[in-house]
């Protein structure tokens, strides 16, 4: 949370900006929404038609005096911009001498160490299939059950590779990675150790269920099983569905 002393200052030097460019451009320009609710490793976002400058506050409290003296005009400048000449290039030649009429140099990115700020995403696994001309395509999960089911109900229609028209092949799951580790041939993280499932059990017996359906049944459908086959009500069967999934990661 940003605290109302850094706000204040915040909206000192974006009605700075405004001032000059009030002087420079004879017209009046509206105080434009601020917002700290930005995350991620972008450190501002302006938006015209909503009037609108997006800060992170998380990189605003680590380097407050270098943000307020080049992230807050660059965000004012783009809005500046688009108020006055229109539709434009985003970081084009119309936003530079906007920036250089604030006494900004008109750099696009920061540097920033974004470790804290940073939006934590979830790794969803990935699988391996190939056709005449390559070795190997990634594709996650979603593209996976959808050619998986296609493959099911009819043995000659498949996904086909757009430059050689082969048809796609499924050759191994690569387990929860992301796409460059799975270019760069690295396995699935580690995960969490489960003790040995008691062989006969409803668990034993609803992790084989979730195995052979993951990647071809939807959640629900998976969950509706549980119920049938093992006589679960619809709460237990939804924790033994998450239980699995945790399971088979």
């Amino acid at each position: 949370m940003v605290d109302q002393k850094l706000q204040e200052r915040v909206a000192e030097k974006i009605r700075e900006c405004l001032d000059i460019a009030e002087q420079r451009f004879d017209r009046s320009f509206q105080t434009p929404e601020i917002s700290y609710k930005l995350r991620g490793l972008v450190a501002g976002q302006a938006n015209s038609r909503l009037w609108r400058i997006r800060i992170n506050s998380i990189l605003l409290q680590e380097n407050t005096d270098d943000m307020l003296n080049s992230t807050v005009p660059h965000e004012v400048a783009h809005l500046i911009a688009d108020k006055v000449y229109g539709h434009i290039r985003s970081h084009g030649a119309e936003w530079k001498s906007v920036m250089r009429l604030l006494g900004i140099s008109p750099n696009r990115c920061h540097r920033y160490d974004t470790t804290n700020s940073r939006v934590k995403v979830n790794v969803k696994h990935k699988f391996c299939y190939k056709c005449n001309c390559r070795d190997m395509i990634i594709v996650g999960p979603v593209r996976h059950r959808k050619m998986q089911s296609r493959f099911s109900m009819n043995k000659n229609s498949g996904y086909r590779c757009c430059s050689c028209k082969g048809y796609l092949v499924f050759v191994k799951p690569l387990g929860q990675v992301t796409y460059e580790q799975a270019r760069d041939g690295k396995t699935k993280r580690p995960t969490k150790k489960y003790h040995v499932l008691k062989k006969g059990s409803k668990m034993e017996r609803a992790l084989h269920i979730y195995k052979e359906n993951q990647f071809l049944l939807s959640r629900i459908t998976i969950i509706c099983l549980f119920m049938t086959t093992l006589g679960m009500s619809k709460a237990g069967a939804t924790t033994y569905y998450y239980n699995c999934q945790k399971r088979a990661a």
